[in-house]
């Protein structure tokens, strides 16, 4: 009997450590008008850094690669977003700001090999706030892995994009 709950538990801790624990807050501003937006543009806060580092500078500045600028972690979760809100729920997503009709500005907080914290703002086009969302992985063994977390963050700006 003792070894056979020592199983449960053992399978139940695997379990925990597969998935992972993570958790999301949603406030909502003027979320009314979210449904009338059909094609988003997704930003990094660390890419407006770039992009305001070049308008208040030399034309160097201006030169200089975005890529190297930019975390590579914090790419690689813009990526997996897209493909999540793409493939997953059809939102339709646009590379040029200007074919947007709304956008969502992401920061996300890359740790010790996982991401912990994955903020997003949601905007019209009139940089109106119409919700924030904080997403926070879970803790200690609990951590999703970096495809896990991705999706968890798609499935809570679907939720409040698409009223899921």
């Amino acid at each position: 009997m003792k070894s056979h709950c020592n199983i449960i538990l053992g399978v139940f801790l695997l379990v925990l450590l597969v998935v992972g624990c993570a958790s999301y807050k949603i406030s909502r501003d003027n979320s009314e008008k979210i449904p009338s937006i059909k094609t988003w543009h997704i930003r990094l806060t660390s890419e407006y850094d770039v992009f305001e580092k070049a308008l208040s500078s030399d034309q160097q500045e201006i030169d200089k690669s975005e890529e190297s600028v930019l975390l590579k972690c914090d790419l690689q979760l813009r990526d997996k977003l897209s493909y999540y809100l793409k493939n997953k729920y059809q939102m339709t997503l646009v590379s040029d700001m200007a074919a947007a009709s709304g956008f969502m500005r992401m920061d996300a907080e890359c740790r010790w090999g996982y991401y912990d914290t994955l903020d997003v703002t949601i905007y019209d086009l009139e940089e109106n706030r119409l919700a924030e969302i904080e997403v926070k992985n879970g803790g200690d063994i609990l951590v999703k892995d970096s495809d896990a977390f991705a999706e968890y963050c798609a499935d809570a700006i679907a939720e409040v994009i698409l009223g899921l």
